[in-house]
């Protein structure tokens, strides 16, 4: 659960206003297109329903201190499952995808639109001062990471690690009941579909040298 919604949901007049005003429903079938690399944001995405899959694009690394045959920079594809979120930046600044969303399965998402919740949230001091000072620091996060990663995406950090290395309880939580045996099995199967449809396309271009390009200024 993302801690700063946790918060809000706790404001019961806040919580209401944003569900009604500035989150929608998503249904995707298999193959379908959630965003694409360097296109604008609007939304943040909750995954509720299925398995999405991010990719980065050719030529980039998750990590720039790390080899480009490093086990983690190898790969080009994180999956996105139930209680995880992608693309949190444009709630707070000028933001431009970094990778492409696309369903692996049928899939639900839950996107809250990030013009519409800067509008309800200044509305309800009891959750504008918590947000303000949560967009400081994210921001600081995000200068951060560029500087030790030489990159940001449109996932949370934890998310871009080994398949090896996510925490157990997270995932076990995430898929419900399985056990953990079943949970790296599905996962697994997961990513490698993914990453076969993924390579068999092309049309990625390379964009090493562009991250520096990529806005990170506050929203006013």
């Amino acid at each position: 659960v993302h801690e700063l919604f946790k918060t809000y949901c706790g404001h019961q007049a806040a919580a209401q206003s944003l569900c009604l005003a500035a989150v929608t429903k998503y249904f995707y079938s298999k193959g379908d297109l959630i965003f694409s690399v360097m296109q604008p944001a609007a939304h943040m995405y909750f995954m509720s329903v299925g398995s999405l899959a991010y990719q980065r694009p050719k030529g980039m690394r998750w990590d720039k201190r790390r080899k480009k045959r490093d086990r983690l920079n190898k790969r080009r594809v994180v999956m996105v499952h139930r209680g995880e979120w992608a693309s949190e930046g444009c709630l707070w600044v000028h933001w431009r995808h970094r990778g492409t969303l696309q369903a692996v399965i049928e899939s639900e998402t839950h996107a809250l639109d990030a013009e519409k919740f800067r509008q309800v949230t200044v509305h309800h001091h009891d959750v504008f001062y918590t947000c303000r000072a949560y967009s400081h620091e994210f921001v600081d996060n995000l200068w951060q990471n560029r500087a030790e990663r030489g990159c940001n995406w449109d996932l949370p950090k934890d998310m871009i690690t080994p398949l090896g290395d996510v925490s157990q309880t997270r995932a076990i939580e995430a898929l419900g009941s399985l056990r953990w045996e079943d949970v790296k099995e599905v996962t697994s199967a997961e990513q490698q579909q993914a990453q076969f449809d993924y390579e068999m396309s092309d049309s990625e271009e390379s964009l090493e040298d562009q991250e520096s390009n990529l806005p990170v200024d506050s929203e006013e």
